[in-house]
């Protein structure tokens, strides 16, 4: 089941989110598939009338997947706010603030 499928089978708000994948599908990401769905119920359940973008990216060896879905998100500029909550962005703030301050800054 690819994440599209997953993300359209939970239960969802009353505005069924809005999926944008910059690249290629990913397909099911175990153990952070889980978190992003939880993510997208709250949002929901936080905003029952929003409209509600959920982006995601396959990345590539180099590049971090979720970069690329926040970097298109902010491309995109149709929010005005993001929500990021995967545990590795507080695992090592000094990366985390020297690899995304620029798109913070955006």
């Amino acid at each position: 089941m690819t994440v599209t499928e997953s993300v359209l089978a939970v239960s969802l708000p009353a505005n069924a989110p809005q999926i944008v994948i910059d690249g290629n599908d990913p397909g099911d990401v175990p153990g952070l598939d889980v978190e992003a769905y939880l993510d997208l119920e709250e949002s929901g359940a936080i905003a029952p009338n929003a409209t509600i973008n959920f982006y995601l990216s396959g990345g590539s060896l180099v590049a971090d997947p979720l970069y690329y879905a926040a970097l298109r998100a902010v491309d995109d500029d149709q929010a005005d706010i993001i929500s990021l909550s995967f545990s590795q962005c507080e695992s090592d703030q000094a990366r985390f603030w020297r690899d995304w301050s620029v798109l913070c800054e955006r």
